[in-house]
């Protein structure tokens, strides 16, 4: 299955790059929704897509887009952070050389 949002990452980055030190997951999905209204379409279609196909009772792996959306906030966050946990643990390790 193809990607949902093409090149989220890059996308992902800028919308932190445009919010600079205003960083909220509020902020996040509405600067994500301005800067990328085609993305949000695709993400809010495959999620109807899905509520029609699937019968009644049964559920679906597609998140609902809000939900969607916070996720990959989410995950920028925790990816960052652990960006930054890396490259401070290979500094201390260069320091101990």
């Amino acid at each position: 299955m193809p990607a949902l949002v093409v090149k989220k990452e890059e996308k992902v980055d800028a919308v932190f790059a445009a919010l600079g030190s205003e960083i909220t997951e509020k902020a996040f999905i509405e600067k994500f929704k301005e800067m990328y209204p085609k993305d949000w379409g695709k993400i809010q279609a495959k999620f109807e897509e899905e509520e029609r196909k699937t019968k009644p009772g049964k559920t679906h792996p597609m998140p609902h887009p809000d939900v969607y959306m916070k996720n990959m906030y989410k995950n920028a966050i925790q990816h960052r952070e652990s960006g930054i946990q890396n490259r401070r643990d290979r500094r201390m390790a260069e320091a101990e050389e």
